[in-house]
């Protein structure tokens, strides 16, 4: 979760200067993996917590419980964002609850190693001679209709 910085650095002269210079408050919440206990962990996180600004969580399940979690408390006009895709992310994205997923696109990293290690093999041991991007992808509003059928299938 990320804080604002105190108000009073945004009021003087210098500062541009000075916010750049200082650090963002941030907390990390461990919300673990078990989709049972996230929203009550991230629920006792933002209410710890009543003026984040921003939350990124980390996968689809989080995301889906932290937004759960934000609808309960009645919160509204936080920054949520995440990694990866699923059929709620999206549904997340199209009704403005998360601003954007990450699209790591974990199928191509799992899928190119093996073709180049199958062209090392069979190409006297020649390599791609750079980097094979596999993402990040980011998928908001503006793109969501275009990926939301592959969520959670091929994405």
């Amino acid at each position: 979760m990320i804080r604002r910085p105190p108000r009073s650095t945004l009021s003087s002269s210098s500062a541009a200067s000075d916010v750049y210079k200082r650090q963002v408050p941030m907390e990390y919440v461990d919300t673990t993996s078990d989709p049972a206990t996230i929203v009550t962990r991230a629920t006792a996180a933002l209410q710890a917590n009543p003026d984040v600004d921003a939350v990124l969580s980390v996968g689809p399940h989080v995301c889906e419980g932290v937004a759960k979690a934000m609808d309960d408390l009645g919160m509204s006009g936080i920054h949520h964002a995440c990694f990866d895709l699923s059929p709620g992310v999206m549904d997340l994205i199209a009704a403005d609850k998360v601003a954007f997923t990450i699209d790591q696109q974990q199928r191509l990293q799992g899928y190119m190693p093996i073709i180049v290690l199958h062209l090392y093999n069979n190409s006297a041991g020649l390599l791609p001679g750079a980097n094979i991007p596999s993402g990040p992808g980011f998928v908001d509003k503006s793109n969501a209709a275009s990926v939301a059928a592959l969520a959670g299938i091929d994405r």
